[in-house]
């Protein structure tokens, strides 16, 4: 197994190296390939711990494209965090639109993996825990990008922010801990707002479409958490009723 992981984190090195050389071309720096660098090791030797603990004999395939779609989203915070040293103007605005681009294959890859899981049958723990980590990474990446490049306020990070609430309030309320069940609303709503934050990047929007993509975002998102929350404490409620009859 230790072999397989290792040749899994050398592939995936190499694919990063060759996408942040096709993507930056000749802006591609000595500093920007070791900022990559120390980000893939770090999420990787993560990834590859918690694999470990969930006692996973091996990377299925979708897991496969959800470790590429990973290290596709690392290209995408090296790209965030060095756009301001695109000095011109003209290079920026087409960065923002590659931004864009690049936060559209991440979300077709997304659909992917979970189609094939589904379809070859490799439904694992650690498999959905693995997607919903990553569809949370992406979120905060378009978050993070719309704050730091398009002067959005700090309201914004409350897209990605509930996941983590709710992630905090599981320790204090057991009830929350129970399982959901399958929601075709809440896949809706979770590509809906991604791809509403994804056409936020597009050059030639104006900042009031911005503001009502966010918008509609933030309340899309606190109407499917909060639906999912009523729905485990009616849960919970019906399940103490059957058991004290």
């Amino acid at each position: 197994m230790k072999q397989n992981i290792i040749n899994y984190i050398l592939f995936g090195y190499i694919y990063l190296v060759l996408i942040s050389f096709i993507v930056f071309q000749d802006l591609l720096t000595f500093y920007i390939l070791l900022q990559n660098t120390l980000f893939f090791l770090i999420i990787s030797l993560i990834i590859f711990y918690f694999h470990i603990k969930y006692s996973q004999k091996s990377f299925t395939y979708a897991s496969i494209i959800t470790y590429s779609r990973t290290i596709i989203n690392i290209l995408l915070l090296s790209i965030i965090i060095n756009i301001e040293s695109f000095n011109i103007v003209n290079d920026r605005n087409n960065y923002t639109n590659v931004l864009a681009f690049i936060f559209f294959i991440s979300l077709i890859l997304d659909a992917i993996d979970g189609f094939l899981a589904r379809f070859l049958n490799q439904v694992s723990e650690f498999g959905k825990k693995f997607d919903l980590e990553i569809d949370t990474f992406l979120l905060c990446l378009l978050t993070f990008s719309l704050y730091k490049n398009f002067n959005v306020g700090l309201y914004v990070f409350l897209i990605p922010l509930f996941r983590y609430v709710f992630f905090i309030l599981q320790f204090r309320f057991e009830w929350l801990n129970s399982s959901l069940p399958e929601s075709f609303r809440r896949k809706f709503i979770c590509s809906g707002v991604s791809i509403l934050l994804i056409c936020c990047h597009l050059s030639d929007l104006n900042k009031s479409l911005i503001m009502a993509a966010i918008i509609s975002s933030i309340l899309l998102i606190t109407f499917s958490f909060l639906k999912d929350i009523i729905w485990l404490y009616m849960n919970n409620r019906e399940f103490k009723n059957e058991s004290t009859q």
